[in-house]
């Protein structure tokens, strides 16, 4: 074996391990964007120019990697056919991948605010709250054919604290008692030519409250978020929806290996039978 063969072989395995990396990160994206992998091992190594059968094998291999609509999901749409499991199916998907959208979004503005010196130049933060509202706009279409399985609300409090600045300047900065102290921190006043200083203390708490309706199908469940802005009588608007009101402690929701979910394309034809059926 000659010394550029091998040189050659080491660097396709490279790229090729870089490429497959890729995919399993970005597997829901459409084909086109699978297409893309080609300019990519170019960007990776200008000197390396992959086959068109090493394209074919990656995309294979990102084929076995998706999750695959069951075969009687696939007979049920060509009959226009939808179940509550495949309506639920659907919309775990969306959902999911509404939430990873959401966690990117998170990541995005966190590292921007982070470091200042960086700029979203891309626009990746604004790219990925558009996909959040698009998943949870689907998701919300998708609801309005599950209205029996609305069972009841969900009430979230959270509790929020009302607090007070006080500086070192103020003469009640000395007698405040540390233990109600919950940040403090300094500034450099130009005016005074001096570093002033400065403590927060809490001087009372509230709770705040979320509604959600909740979605039972057995095997998934899901909470739709109920809009109470700039709604006088909340109690009155609740009520319209007929459901017992549960008090849960906290909600926490999390994103799913988009490998693990269905296809958007089952998801949009899901919709278009319901719709069809409307």
């Amino acid at each position: 074996m000659s010394l550029r063969f091998a040189t050659s072989v080491g660097r396709s395995l490279k790229v090729i391990g870089i490429i497959f990396s890729t995919i399993i990160d970005e597997v829901s994206k459409s084909a086109k964007m699978v297409k893309g992998l080609y300019p990519l091992a170019l960007k990776q190594d200008k000197a390396l120019v992959l086959s068109e059968t090493t394209i074919s094998t990656l995309l294979i291999t990102k084929k076995f990697l998706r999750m695959e609509t069951p075969s009687i999901f696939k007979k049920n749409l060509k009959n226009g056919i939808v179940t509550d499991e495949m309506l639920a199916a659907a919309i775990f998907s969306v959902n999911k991948r509404a939430k990873n959208a959401r966690d990117k979004e998170r990541e995005y503005r966190d590292f921007y605010r982070r470091y200042r010196f960086y700029s979203d130049d891309y626009g990746n933060e604004d790219r990925a709250r558009e996909r959040k509202e698009m998943y949870y706009s689907l998701k919300d279409e998708l609801l309005k054919f599950a209205d029996d399985k609305c069972i009841c609300i969900h009430r979230v409090g959270h509790e929020h604290n009302r607090r007070r600045r006080i500086y070192d300047y103020e003469q009640e900065y000395y007698k405040i008692d540390e233990s109600q102290v919950v940040w403090s921190n300094c500034y450099y006043d130009r005016n005074l030519c001096t570093e002033v200083y400065f403590v927060d203390v809490v001087v009372s708490t509230y709770v705040e409250y979320e509604y959600f309706l909740f979605y039972d199908f057995g095997n998934y469940s899901f909470h739709h978020p109920i809009n109470l802005d700039d709604i006088e009588d909340e109690d009155a608007e609740l009520s319209k929806y007929g459901k017992e009101i549960i008090e849960i402690d906290s909600l926490e929701t999390y994103g799913e290996n988009i490998a693990n979910l269905l296809s958007m394309n089952y998801v949009k034809k899901v919709l278009d039978v319901l719709k069809g059926g409307a």
